[in-house]
């Protein structure tokens, strides 16, 4: 019977033959976002200080790269749209944000 290696994927964590398994090298940064992206409260509050310090730093890295991905999908929008003035008024529907912040 093979060893059985926990790896993480699309579909969360599962149990793959270790013969299946191809190293991929994460950096450390990569290796605390995807840890933040599958934490619960509950696992949040077993951490280390060191560890908190690490989630919060993923978490910004995560939140700036959600923010900089929004920023293209409304600038594309508003070119799908024609420059139309009602672009803002539609994404701050959906975004649930002021027309000024979708603007």
């Amino acid at each position: 019977m093979s060893d059985l290696v926990e790896v993480a994927g699309p579909a969360g964590m599962m149990f793959v033959p270790a013969w299946r398994v191809n190293p991929v090298a994460f950096t450390p940064e990569e290796q605390a976002e995807i840890r933040c992206r599958t934490f619960t409260g509950e696992q949040v509050a077993e951490l280390s200080a060191e560890q908190v310090i690490e989630t919060l730093a993923a978490a910004r890295r995560i939140r700036a790269h959600t923010d900089a991905i929004e920023a293209h999908a409304l600038a594309r929008l508003d070119q799908l749209r024609g420059q139309d003035r009602y672009v803002a008024d539609e994404a701050a529907l959906e975004l649930r944000v002021s027309r000024h912040t979708a603007a």
